[in-house]
């Protein structure tokens, strides 16, 4: 990809968020290849063309919680310890209450991770 207008072709523009149409990775971030760059995370790409350049040490927030969106209006440079402070949300994803008794704890290769149980209820039926 070498133009913002290639790169404007896998949006869907919502009311909301700006949804990326293209190869998503594992974690659900957009991926594209910008300037010779293979593997470029498409909403910084999509925030440095238009807002700035992102500051050294920051990173951006998704402020919607959507790992593809990539609208610049939804993304905040911040901190790496404040972006990983508000990933601790009080809805999952799907935008379920967080409590604890919704929430199913597991471990994985020494990591200790979470599950929101309706959603655990969701992937059993499917």
């Amino acid at each position: 990809m070498k133009t913002l207008d290639e790169i404007l072709e896998r949006i869907e523009f919502t009311d909301s968020c700006w949804t990326w149409t293209a190869y998503r990775c594992r974690e659900g971030y957009g991926r594209l290849n910008w300037l010779g760059n293979p593997g470029k995370l498409a909403h910084r790409v999509v925030y440095e063309e238009c807002v700035e350049p992102i500051p050294a040490g920051l990173e951006l927030d998704h402020t919607c919680s959507v790992r593809h969106c990539v609208n610049p209006d939804h993304l905040e440079p911040v901190t790496g310890v404040e972006n990983i402070r508000r990933a601790v949300k009080e809805t999952c994803r799907r935008g379920h209450v967080r409590t604890e008794a919704n929430t199913y704890w597991f471990d994985i290769r020494g990591y200790r991770c979470r599950q929101c149980l309706d959603c655990r209820r969701i992937m059993r039926t499917r």
